[in-house]
């Protein structure tokens, strides 16, 4: 009658055994997950003294294993950072959370050889039979910083680059336009006049690298800070003697957004049209009024209107199918833009050309630029 019991005691014995090897096995897997870890693990006592240190923590810091258990945190700050860090440390000790990768802290390490580093370190509060201890996650951050910076010198170069080229095909530009006036001094009003067009055109492509060239942004363009000042340019240069009309403009102060492809046919656009409507909307010095209206809606669309109250395009006129350059243009220019245009024939007289057309976001205009 005593050999079940025996038994019993046995089976017991075993299932005891069994589940010491299994829990043999995890802990051996835990070390090896520890020991082959590329991050460096240090793990401290509520005390704040070190209970453990892996590889990684050993060739970050050039301690070895034995000569870091048993010595406080402390030894891997420098000497200027510990008041800080021993403040920091006995607060989170008192009140232990674990950070996420997002919540890293990033800190100075120093080496046994008294060199320094960067570093960003999580943390893991562990709560077991020995109280509170805390598994420190360490990264060594020289590498990624010393990227960081070349990539920000390159930044600096290459804006530096940007900003000189900019700035030198402005001046080039207006050299264009100066000698294409000096050409005008003795020539006839024909060719005066051709002559102030082409100039009109070279100032609209200066004016848009003088802007990038002031802002300093060089993947985008503000279309209404451009276009007012396109405006002045071309009724100065445009409007003559006793011809009363005005140019005014709405919505400039619109966020609408162009790259630098886009932002010159943009230009060329409108000095042709407001060109146009200055040439032939007003004859016989009849008095008049153009205007210039940007309005921007959702996902970056945009119109530009230029509204004129002059005797009107005549039926027969269709831009593209005449032989004058200004309506040549404008249908490449709008494909150019990537856009959209309309001719309106006001009943009561006057023109109205709407463009259509999608602004740069921000992220494609830097995609552009790159």
């Amino acid at each position: 009658m005593k050999s079940p019991g025996v038994i019993a005691m046995v089976r017991e014995v075993s299932r005891e055994r069994q589940a010491e090897r299994q829990w043999q096995k995890i802990e051996a897997r835990c070390q090896q997950v520890v020991e082959s870890a590329l991050d460096g693990l240090i793990m401290i006592d509520q005390h704040g003294v070190i209970v453990l240190v892996n590889p990684a923590a050993e060739a970050m810091f050039g301690y070895r294993r034995e000569e870091l258990i048993g010595q406080p945190l402390s030894i891997l700050i420098p000497a200027r950072f510990l008041p800080r860090h021993d403040d920091l440390v006995t607060a989170y000790l008192h009140c232990p959370t674990g950070r996420s990768p997002g919540q890293q802290r990033g800190i100075i390490g120093q080496r046994r050889d008294g060199s320094e580093f960067p570093a960003e370190v999580g943390l893991s509060p562990l709560h077991n039979s020995d109280g509170l201890q805390v598994l420190a996650t360490i990264t060594d951050m020289s590498a990624r910083m010393a990227a960081q910076a070349q990539i920000e010198q390159s930044l600096r170069e290459k804006t530096a680059l940007l900003n000189e080229v900019h700035h030198r095909v402005k001046n080039n530009l207006q050299v264009i336009s100066s000698l294409l006036n000096l050409q005008t001094r003795h020539a006839s009003a024909e060719t005066r006049r051709v002559m102030a067009e082409s100039q009109n055109h070279v100032k609209a492509m200066a004016l848009i690298h003088q802007l990038l060239y002031e802002r300093g942004d060089f993947s985008r363009v503000h279309i209404g800070v451009y276009l007012q000042r396109l405006l002045i340019l071309l009724h100065h240069s445009m409007n003559p003697d006793g011809q009363q009309v005005q140019l005014t403009h709405r919505g400039l102060d619109t966020p609408v957004f162009l790259d630098l492809q886009r932002a010159i046919p943009c230009g060329l656009l409108v000095n042709e049209l407001v060109t146009n409507a200055l040439k032939h909307a007003f004859p016989d010095g009849r008095s008049g009024n153009i205007e210039v209206v940007l309005s921007g809606s959702a996902n970056h669309q945009a119109e530009l209107q230029i509204n004129d109250d002059g005797i009107g395009i005549p039926d027969h006129i269709q831009p593209g199918a005449v032989p004058t350059l200004g309506f040549q243009l404008l249908p490449m220019l709008v494909e150019q833009l990537k856009g959209q245009w309309e001719l309106q024939r006001k009943p009561e007289g006057g023109t109205r050309i709407s463009l259509r057309f999608t602004g740069s976001s921000h992220e494609e205009s830097a995609d552009d630029a790159r």
